[in-house]
């Protein structure tokens, strides 16, 4: 048993040394130095061929040009804004639902297809729409609303969702 004790012990010493030598250590900095500037190159790269820009564009474009019926959706916001504006959480809450249907809308016609909205939300790629990430939050806000009747919001929630509905719209041009 003692010879396995030692024979660990000096595997480990022997591991120590390598691992804090100079040489390697030296090989560790110049390795992250190396990762850190093509990292910066990448996103350089990446900035100055205009891909994310494009992208973004292009997704405008198609839904300043889509299905999407603007008269009725000034409808639809401005009901929205309304609801919002209101001191009633229930009125809240019809606010979110709403803004959530423009957005779904707004999502089918940019061709994303499946049977639920969450369902066509997977099917877009970063960079495909803007503020995707927000786009989520607020959806599952008003799942939440729409699944759980004693689910309670506050007024800074509800106001800081319609803002990032408000967002969303407004980077399609479908609002000013």
């Amino acid at each position: 048993m003692e010879f396995v004790k030692s024979l660990v012990y000096e595997f480990a010493e022997m591991l120590d040394s390598i691992l804090y030598s100079f040489p390697f250590t030296l090989f560790q900095f110049i390795g992250a130095v190396a990762t850190v500037i093509l990292f910066i190159i990448w996103v350089r790269m990446l900035s100055d061929t205009g891909i994310v820009k494009t992208r973004i564009a292009q997704f405008r474009e198609m839904a300043a040009t889509s299905s999407v019926p603007k008269k009725k959706l000034f409808g639809q916001w401005s009901r929205v804004l309304e609801k919002i504006g209101s001191q009633e959480e229930s009125d809240w809450k019809l606010a979110i639902i709403e803004a959530d249907s423009i957005m779904d809308e707004l999502i089918k016609a940019l061709g994303y297809r499946g049977d639920t909205m969450g369902e066509r939300m997977t099917k877009i790629k970063p960079g495909q729409f803007p503020h995707l990430d927000d786009a989520w939050r607020v959806h599952k806000v008003r799942n939440f609303i729409a699944h759980d009747p004693s689910y309670k919001i506050g007024r800074e929630t509800a106001l800081r969702a319609i803002k990032i509905y408000e967002l969303i719209f407004s980077e399609f041009n479908m609002i000013k």
